[in-house]
């Protein structure tokens, strides 16, 4: 599965520099994003899969 990420040569890095601790806060947030939206649309998807085939 893709997640975003923050590395030196990201486009998400914005002009200002980040410290390695921020960095690493922010990444591991979206991290966690990611993954609370992959399983929302999972449930999504099982739930349209489970009406289409009943």
């Amino acid at each position: 599965m893709y997640h975003p990420q923050i590395t030196k040569d990201s486009v998400l890095r914005g002009a200002d520099d980040l410290d390695d601790e921020t960095e690493e806060r922010l990444n591991a947030a979206l991290w966690r994003y990611s993954e609370r939206v992959a399983t929302l649309i999972e449930r999504e998807l099982d739930e349209f899969i489970r009406h289409t085939q009943g």
